[in-house]
């Protein structure tokens, strides 16, 4: 087992009701066929696709959903012979029709993505702008 942890790509930042895909890989993991793997999203257990590489390396792969706005933690734990190793990651779950109305409350105000960017604008009537 190396002494390094597996590497877990997943976005930081999703819609709610959307998937999207977790990817967890360990190299150095001899016989990586012989090792288990374990996705979570949160303490929901994810149906993992294993695939092994050149006998040292070790890819899951699986599809995630957050179902409601929060902060949601992604987990990836490898185990062989005894030993483990572990990576999480948070996931943050936004709603777009939660956010247009928490946000556009004021006149001239937009929508705001994950990122801070205004994606969107309302017009002010009065003033034409």
């Amino acid at each position: 087992m190396p002494m390094t942890r597996p590497r877990l790509v997943v976005p930081r930042f999703s819609e709610v009701e959307t998937s999207w895909p977790v990817d967890c890989t360990l190299d150095g993991l001899f016989p990586a066929s012989e090792a288990q793997v374990q996705l979570a999203l949160g303490d929901q257990m994810l149906n993992a696709t294993v695939v092994s590489h050149g006998g040292d390396t070790l890819r899951a792969t699986a599809t995630a959903k957050a179902e409601q706005e929060s902060t949601q933690e992604i987990v990836c734990n490898v185990t062989l012979g005894g030993e483990s190793r572990e990576t999480r990651e948070n996931v943050k779950a936004y709603s777009k029709r939660g956010r247009s109305q928490n946000s556009s409350g004021g006149k001239g105000r937009g929508l705001h993505s994950p990122r801070g960017r205004v994606i969107g604008r309302r017009l002010n009537r009065r003033s034409g702008t």
